[in-house]
């Protein structure tokens, strides 16, 4: 593999990882905060629920993945 091969792929793996996080984030926190209430469902009573839901269950998932790392 080339060393400039070796860099492209370098780059666009970072680009992958970094730039969707802190995009799904905005787009996720701006929906729950009211920012978009026109664009976005998020604002119905049902709907609110299940993404609290969803959010509960992400939180607790990363904190328990981040206890299984740090016994392993």
């Amino acid at each position: 593999m080339s060393l400039e091969l070796w860099l492209g792929f370098a780059l666009a793996s970072t680009i992958a990882v970094a730039i969707p996080g802190p995009v799904v984030i905005f787009v996720l926190g701006r929906a729950a905060t009211g920012g978009w209430r026109s664009a976005l469902p998020i604002w119905r009573p049902r709907v609110r629920t299940w993404f609290n839901r969803a959010g509960g269950t992400a939180l607790i998932g990363a904190g328990l993945a981040t206890a299984a790392i740090r016994r392993a």
